[in-house]
């Protein structure tokens, strides 16, 4: 998955390439040798071939963001970026014991929800081929094709041994970023936290940020409102980012005034500032956003700049340090694209997000939680927070408790121990400081109770 911030540039290169070749010798050798190896390799090889092993090779010089995705990948990458693909709408996991694979939410309105498919049914087999044993790339790309063209499953319901056939049309789909708490009974997201408390707080998760990511949240956040939330936790651990565009905007909805993001090309120099239109819809809501060793890029963004100005409370450990820009550049249709880091993000702060290579803990990098907010969770403590929340996403509750059992028989423990004691802490800690604070300011009124902006 690309973990980037990009935009399209397009290069008119099969119109150049011959005078591209021409440039410099340095380049001339780089034709000379294709051609050679053209000639003299002992099989036929594609000249395309040569040139994206040449491509690759290139930016395998570069960092390790950078990379060359050819025509066949760029579909994938596409799909990445959008979250959104041609198929019939289900999410799938590999059962921990039988290796079946097994549907743990359909998504609402879909042609696998309108068919019947429920989270817990099998899918045995797509047009006659049996997924037994079948890694999950590949049963989706079974599942997938092209709008309106027909696919054939066998499917055996959860808790039966009946196989039903059903024929469903693809249609497109489109995948939210934003995650709530836990799965209704028909697979949409519950995002108020279900702890029978006053007050009443939301809780999203944003797995990445896409096109639609900013509006989506706004839109989520009116409901809300109109349902009595009265503070947010943005759950941003474990997002590798995405798009800097709904990262600012996303910023935009709580910021009232000052910078967002600069950007800084190569020597340093300022490429684009990045400010706060002015309209924030969202200004006073209380907001913690929880972070870990695995928030990059656009998460990082929103974080560091929620946190420089004193409009969030940043809980949990420091971020990944991911605070480069990469741009597509497209190769035309023969060729695909190139991604390239073309820039470094900084905070408004005027701190560097990116962690330079063998940079220790002592240098500022990333985003740290805020004074009394680091809580950490690493090595099998997190293996079991992440088990524990991929668990609690599977929209069947029965098949979640079968699979926790099945688990815990593979390593030869107990249940409980698969799944992290006394739930998630980072969480809790954000709980702990919204509950307070809304307390504080129904005893206080006028007062914002936030923290003071923290230079990190």
């Amino acid at each position: 998955m690309t973990t980037a911030n990009m935009k399209i540039s397009s290069i008119l290169l099969l119109v150049c390439l011959c005078c591209y070749f021409r440039a410099s010798p340095e380049e001339q050798i780089v034709k000379f040798a294709i051609g050679q190896i053209r000639l003299r390799y002992v099989h036929d090889v594609k000249t395309g071939e040569l040139v994206g092993g040449a491509l690759a090779g290139c930016v395998a010089k570069l960092d390790r963001y950078c990379q060359y995705y050819d025509r066949e990948a760029v579909a994938q990458l596409n799909e990445e970026i959008d979250r959104q693909f041609a198929g019939i709408g289900v999410e799938i996991q590999a059962d921990p014991e039988t290796k079946e694979l097994v549907v743990t939410s359909p998504l609402p309105g879909s042609p696998a929800y309108q068919a019947g498919i429920r989270a817990g049914d099998c899918i045995v087999a797509v047009e006659g081929r049996s997924l037994q044993g079948m890694n999950l790339e590949e049963a989706s790309r079974l599942m997938r094709g092209k709008p309106g063209t027909t696919v054939r499953l066998q499917v055996r319901p959860f808790g039966t041994d009946e196989i039903r056939e059903v024929v469903l049309t693809r249609q497109m789909i489109k995948v939210s970023t934003l995650l709530g708490d836990r799965r209704r009974p028909d697979g949409s997201w519950e995002y108020i936290l279900e702890e029978p408390q006053q007050p009443k707080l939301g809780y999203i998760r944003i797995a990445s940020f896409a096109p639609d990511t900013a509006q989506e949240l706004d839109t989520l956040l009116g409901s809300l409102l109109s349902q009595g939330v009265e503070g947010l936790v943005l759950d941003l651990r474990n997002d590798p980012g995405g798009l800097l565009g709904p990262a600012v905007a996303m910023c935009d909805l709580f910021v009232s005034s000052g910078t967002i993001v600069t950007t800084r090309g190569r020597g340093g120099r300022i490429r684009s500032v990045f400010q706060a239109s002015g309209r924030a819809k969202y200004p006073d809501l209380p907001l913690v956003i929880l972070v870990n060793q695995e928030t990059a890029s656009a998460a990082e963004i929103v974080a560091a700049c929620l946190q420089d100005h004193g409009r969030a409370v940043i809980v949990g450990q420091r971020t990944y340090g991911k605070g480069t820009v990469q741009e597509l550049v497209s190769l035309g249709s023969r060729y695909g694209v190139l991604k390239v880091t073309t820039a470094t993000y900084w905070r408004p702060s005027n701190r560097d997000i990116n962690r330079p290579p063998g940079a220790g803990e002592d240098v500022p990098w990333g985003v740290q939680p805020d004074p009394g907010f680091e809580v950490k969770v690493e090595g099998e403590a997190l293996a079991r927070l992440n088990r524990a929340r991929a668990l609690r996403d599977v929209a069947n509750p029965e098949l979640a408790v079968r699979w926790q059992a099945a688990l815990a028989r593979a390593s030869e423990g107990n249940p409980e121990e698969i799944i992290l004691p006394g739930g998630d802490p980072q969480l809790a800690k954000a709980v702990e400081y919204l509950t307070k604070l809304l307390s504080e300011r129904k005893g206080h009124p006028g007062t914002s109770g936030m923290p003071t902006a923290q230079k990190n």
